[in-house]
C-alpha cells in the first residue's frame, strides 16, 4: 500500500521540480539588471570584471521565450473526459484498491505507464494550467509528429469535394488520427503469433467513425473482411466516401451500433465523439440508432473473428455484455478503449480477467500531447 502511494507522490515531486527548474533556467548565467543613466559606463565596468550583464527587457523577453518553449513541450489534461476521470480520482476513497486491482498481472512496461498516467492526471488536475512537462522521449515524439506526420497531410485542390491524403490513405475530412495512422493502433504490442492469427481472420471495428481504422486494417492488418459498425448517419455517410476514395473491397460498413441487447437508442452526434444517451433527452444533434449485439451478428453471418477494436465513447461495457459469447468461444485479440469515463478506466480490465480466458493485457497510450486520451487495453491469448 505504502509503496504505491509513494510512487505516485514521487512522480508529483519530480514534475514539480522540473517545472521550477525550467522556469528559472535563464538564470544559469550571472545576470545584472541595469536601469537608468550611465549604461555605457556600467557596461564597461562589468565587462572589466568579467560579469555578464543584461538589461531588464532582455531578461524579461528571454524569460517569456522560455515559458513559451515549456508550453510547447507539455502533456495536457485537455479533454473533459480526462478531467472528469482525474476529478473522480481525487474524490474516490477506494482509489488505492482500484489501483492495486488494475496493477495485477501487468508487465513492467505497462505497469510503469499505468502509474505514469495516474500521477500525471492527479498532478495536472491540481495545476490551474492543466499540464505536466513532457519527458525527453515525448518531446522527440511530439517533434516527430509535427515534422513527419502533420506535415505529410495535404488537401487535393482539384476536386469539387475535399479530399485529404496521408501516405496513400484518403479521407473526405482532415481527420488522420495519430493513434491510427502513426501508432498503428498499438498492434506492435501483440505477439507475432497473435498478429499472424489476425491476418487470416475477420476484424470487427466497433466505432467505425469515417472508416479511418477500417482502411488501415484492410491495407496493413488482415487479408479477410473488416466489419465496421458506425451508429451515426453523418459519420456513416463519410465512411462510404472513405471506402470509395480508397477503392475498398473488403470492408463491410454497417450503420448500426453494438450493445448489450437489441434496442433503439438516441445518440448525440458530435463527429468522432458521438455517444449513446438516454432516449428521454431531446435536442437538435440527436439521432435514433439501431443497437444490436455482436453475438447475434457473428452467429447470423458465421464470422471467424480474429480482432475486435472498440472505441465507442463510454459504451464499451455495454458492448462487452453483448459480445461475451463471441469472446469466450473465439478468444479474439482485442483493443478496448478505457479513457472515456472513470468506470471504464478501472473496471474493464478486471472484467476481462474475471472471465478467466487466459487473456494477457497490456496498456497502449500513444504520445499525442494528452495525458490519458486514447488509452486502451491490448488483450491477447498467448
Amino acid at each position: 500500500m505504502y509503496k504505491t502511494y509513494k510512487y505516485i507522490k514521487n512522480h508529483f515531486e519530480h514534475y514539480k521540480e522540473i517545472f521550477i527548474f525550467k522556469k528559472l533556467c535563464f538564470l544559469r548565467i550571472k545576470t545584472t539588471f541595469i536601469l537608468g543613466a550611465g549604461l555605457e559606463l556600467k557596461k564597461r565596468i562589468y565587462n572589466f570584471f568579467g560579469i555578464k550583464w543584461h538589461t531588464f527587457s532582455f531578461v524579461k523577453n528571454n524569460f517569456f521565450k522560455e515559458l513559451k518553449k515549456i508550453n510547447s513541450c507539455c502533456i495536457r489534461l485537455d479533454s473533459p473526459m480526462s478531467f472528469e476521470i482525474a476529478k473522480m480520482m481525487t474524490l474516490d476513497k477506494e482509489l488505492f484498491l482500484k489501483i492495486k486491482e488494475f496493477d495485477k498481472n501487468l508487465n513492467q512496461e505497462s505497469r510503469m505507464l499505468f502509474y505514469k498516467i495516474i500521477s500525471r492526471m492527479l498532478l495536472a488536475y491540481q495545476n490551474p494550467k492543466r499540464f505536466v512537462l513532457a519527458d525527453d522521449n515525448e518531446k522527440n515524439e511530439l517533434k516527430n509528429i509535427q515534422n513527419n506526420f502533420f506535415s505529410e497531410i495535404f488537401r487535393l485542390q482539384d476536386n469539387k469535394e475535399p479530399i485529404f491524403c496521408y501516405k496513400g490513405y484518403f479521407l473526405p475530412i482532415r481527420q488522420f488520427e495519430i493513434s491510427v495512422f502513426l501508432n498503428k493502433h498499438g498492434l506492435y504490442l501483440f505477439e507475432e503469433l497473435t498478429l499472424n492469427n489476425i491476418k487470416n481472420k475477420d476484424i470487427i471495428d466497433v466505432g467505425g467513425f469515417v472508416g479511418d481504422s477500417a482502411i488501415f486494417f484492410e491495407k496493413e492488418v488482415t487479408l479477410k473482411n473488416i466489419y465496421s459498425f458506425e451508429a451515426t448517419k453523418s459519420n456513416y455517410d463519410l465512411m462510404l466516401k472513405t471506402l470509395k476514395l480508397n477503392n475498398s473491397s473488403r470492408i463491410v460498413p454497417i450503420n448500426k451500433g453494438l450493445g448489450s441487447k437489441n434496442e433503439i437508442l438516441n445518440i448525440t452526434v458530435n463527429g468522432g465523439g458521438s455517444s449513446l444517451i438516454s432516449s428521454s433527452v431531446n435536442g437538435d444533434n440527436i439521432e435514433q440508432c439501431e443497437i444490436i449485439t455482436l453475438d447475434d451478428f457473428v452467429e447470423k453471418h458465421n464470422i471467424e473473428v480474429g480482432f475486435i477494436k472498440v472505441d465507442i465513447e463510454g459504451f464499451e461495457q455495454e458492448f462487452l455484455k453483448g459480445a461475451i459469447n463471441t469472446i469466450k468461444t473465439q478468444k479474439p485479440a482485442m483493443l478496448i478503449s478505457i479513457y472515456h469515463n472513470y468506470s471504464d478506466f478501472f473496471q474493464i480490465k478486471p472484467l476481462v480477467e474475471s472471465w478467466d480466458l487466459g487473456y494477457k493485457i497490456k496498456i497502449f497510450k500513444p504520445v499525442d500531447g494528452d495525458i490519458s486520451t486514447e488509452t486502451a487495453l491490448m488483450c491477447e491469448v498467448v
